[in-house]
């Protein structure tokens, strides 16, 4: 496998973007501390806690709408620049594409095209579940926070008999604190790592993208009758990727030479790096 056959995750996304997404969550967890700490600096009441949580939901939705807006030219934008990059790359190969540079208004505007779209909504839609995921994981983690408070400060009031002023600093400090180490855990995952929604939606960022980039690279495949594919090659360390890196693989799974695609495209893993790239010289 050729060293020089590599595609990298920056090459699809850029550190702007990712710093855009970030932007938009730090906002949102800015905003959701503000109203806690304020919340827990007083004497908690149920009445309290829903108002808390109203307003850090409120939050949520205008931060989930514009996390949207950011993953429409993100997803959208890594599909392209991998149908891009597959008709780039086979043009080595003496294979020539009837459509020029690929944009959205080409996937809008020329019928052939339409299947892309199609696959482009259907990413768009994994991917706003999966944040959503991750906005419904934040509110949860608000909600246990203000629980744990409110239990606290019971106990507080049930060992002196009334709840003092120092109680409900102590309180206050003690979640200030655990807030500033991790913020709300949106998801712990099977290693039991807890995931913060500024990591957690980096992670999704990163792998919807590559998901998009991988997808586009297949159905353009199809499209030109590309049956095998090599997994890029960036010098990866961790065993699951280091093993994929350079593997040959059938798209069709008729292939005698290679094993199938099917359960082995990238992303392998969380922040997964890895492509596909086309290898039309290896058909036969």
């Amino acid at each position: 496998m050729a060293k020089n056959r590599q595609k990298h995750t920056e090459n699809i996304i850029t550190k702007s973007q990712i710093d855009e997404l970030l932007t938009i969550v730090a906002e949102l967890e800015t905003t959701g501390q503000s109203v806690l700490l304020a919340t827990l600096n007083t004497e908690l009441t149920e009445v309290k806690k829903r108002a808390a949580l109203n307003q850090i939901t409120q939050s949520v939705i205008i931060t989930d709408g514009k996390v949207k807006q950011w993953l429409i030219p993100a997803i959208s934008g890594s599909y392209i620049a991998g149908v891009n990059a597959l008709d780039n790359e086979v043009k080595k190969f003496g294979i020539k594409t009837a459509i020029g540079n690929i944009t959205v208004e080409t996937l809008k505007g020329v019928v052939e095209m339409q299947p892309h779209l199609a696959a482009v909504n259907a990413l768009m839609s994994d991917a706003y579940l999966d944040f959503g995921s991750g906005m419904t994981g934040y509110i949860k983690g608000a909600e246990h926070a203000l629980n744990d408070a409110l239990k606290r400060q019971v106990q507080s009031k049930l060992a002196v008999g009334r709840l003092k002023g120092e109680g409900i600093r102590e309180i206050k400090k003690s979640i200030s604190q655990e807030l500033s180490d991790r913020g709300f855990t949106v998801l712990i995952d099977r290693g039991g790592n807890q995931w913060s929604l500024g990591q957690y939606s980096e992670m999704l960022a990163r792998t919807h993208v590559i998901k998009a980039n991988t997808e586009a690279t297949i159905n353009r495949g199809v499209e030109l009758e590309i049956d095998v594919y090599e997994v890029s090659s960036h010098g990866a360390t961790d065993i699951l990727c280091s093993s994929q890196e350079g593997k040959l693989y059938s798209f069709s799974g008729n292939n005698k030479k290679y094993p199938a695609l099917s359960g082995n495209r990238p992303p392998f893993h969380p922040n997964c790096k890895h492509t596909l790239l086309p290898r039309p010289d290896l058909q036969s």
